[in-house]
């Protein structure tokens, strides 16, 4: 960090690490295939996206990420 007449140039920005992650469960299913691997078709895909946090003590926070899709 660089300073101009003895004060910081810029304030100091909280920091995240990440410490570990983990697949808690995880699945795929293509009941359509090998049909819906051809070429020529478009598939029609929705996707939800969800993030859910956890407190778990004052310096711990739990995020869970929850990804579905279906086509």
């Amino acid at each position: 960090m660089s300073t101009t007449n003895g004060s910081p140039a810029a304030a100091t920005a909280p920091q995240l690490s990440v410490l570990a992650q983990y697949v808690k469960d995880l699945s795929f299913e293509n009941p359509n295939a090998p049909q819906s691997l051809m070429p020529g078709q478009q598939p029609q895909i929705s996707i939800q996206i969800n993030v859910d946090a956890t407190p778990l003590s004052d310096n711990d926070i739990e995020v869970a990420l929850r990804l579905e899709g279906r086509a």
